[in-house]
């Protein structure tokens, strides 16, 4: 089954600027999540996600439950000005399908969870919408 998926992708590289900067601090929350957590997270990888007007993004998990691959997801919002009227909000879901919360993608909102047991879903957009979506992974580069 294809989910219906409607946003623009471009993977993060180094660039010796404002996403190397990301990148790094991303290796730090590794790090930090290791020591606290012994997760044992080997590598970050990212990309930003750009959704046009009326885009969406179907109910989803980011690892399948019990492969070892994607452990831990995070979503940084980019959008400087966000409404309710905006849509766009990313719905998460305990493992039982329940909504647990509706975030709106308002800049500088960081959100980690983990990446098989929370599926979550994007509604659709009435305007455009960025973001940064990035799993830390326990599997070799």
């Amino acid at each position: 089954m294809r989910l219906k998926r409607s946003d623009k992708t471009q993977w993060l590289d180094e660039d010796s600027g404002v996403i190397s900067e990301y990148l790094l601090f991303s290796e730090e929350l590794r790090v930090y999540l290791n020591r606290s957590l012994y997760m044992g997270l080997n590598y970050y990888e990212a990309h930003f996600s750009i959704y046009d007007k009326d885009a969406l993004y179907e109910k989803h998990l980011d690892s399948f439950v019990g492969s070892k691959n994607r452990v831990v997801t995070t979503l940084l919002y980019l959008n400087k000005e966000w409404g309710d009227k905006d849509g766009g909000k990313l719905i998460l879901y305990d493992k039982d399908s329940k909504e647990l919360e509706r975030i709106s993608p308002e800049g500088n909102t960081l959100l980690i969870f983990l990446s098989d047991k929370f599926p979550h879903e994007v509604l659709v957009t009435n305007k455009k919408r960025h973001s940064i979506a990035g799993w830390f992974r326990v599997d070799k580069r």
